[in-house]
């Protein structure tokens, strides 16, 4: 049904897409023709916004935590106060150590000893997507309210996996536009008059108007 390419585009092959989208925009399906393209574009967007998500990256937490996130200023990503990210305990190598966060090595002479400190509460943790609020937008870093639970296993040297996701708020505006579009299809449809009015009954009147100077 669906192809993707390589620059993150997809192209649908829908025999039902293409009967409500390939046809001339009418009264009656003006609605549903734009419901679609929305539901498509929204779509394209998520898939647009993936390429923005970042594994193995530290926070900071003073009041809220703090996440840098490159190209912030330049809108690349676009993150709005109020947006939500998602959080995930990463599995990505320490760049400090080069193992996880969850192993301590012990070198002594030329034996090394591989401590395992990992209890299955923690395991299990690694499973669990956390939801992080953007509360406060800086200029490359954004604070973010998330779960306690979060807070309390937090440490500095504890990375994430961080996921971007579109705010769905602009395209709930856009749907509900359509579901109005309906009390104003006389403008967005005008139609011809059959033929001219009869004007003969306007009559005009003007008006001089005398200034002293």
């Amino acid at each position: 049904m669906g192809t993707a390419h390589k620059d993150g585009k997809i192209t649908i092959n829908s025999p039902y897409l293409s009967q409500i989208l390939d046809c001339n925009t009418t009264q009656r399906n003006y609605m549903k023709k734009f419901h679609h393209l929305l539901w498509l574009e929204e779509i394209q967007m998520e898939i647009d916004i993936q390429q923005y998500n970042m594994a193995g990256v530290a926070m900071t937490i003073n009041n809220k935590m703090r996440l840098e996130v490159p190209g912030l200023a330049e809108k690349k990503p676009s993150v709005l106060r109020g947006d939500r990210l998602y959080v995930y305990y990463s599995d990505k190598l320490s760049e400090r150590t080069g193992y996880p966060e969850d192993q301590l090595i012990v070198a002594v002479g030329n034996l090394g000893l591989n401590i395992e400190c990992e209890a299955d509460e923690l395991r299990s943790r690694r499973n669990i997507r956390y939801e992080g609020i953007v509360h406060k937008i800086e200029r490359e870093h954004v604070q973010l309210g998330v779960a306690e639970k979060l807070r309390r296993y937090w440490t500095p040297r504890q990375l994430f996996d961080v996921e971007f996701r579109i705010s769905p708020i602009n395209m709930w505006v856009q749907h509900r536009a359509i579901e109005q579009a309906v009390d104003f299809m006389d403008l967005l449809f005008p139609v011809k008059p059959a033929s001219r009015p009869d004007q003969s009954h306007i009559s005009l009147r003007f008006f001089c108007f005398y200034f002293n100077r």
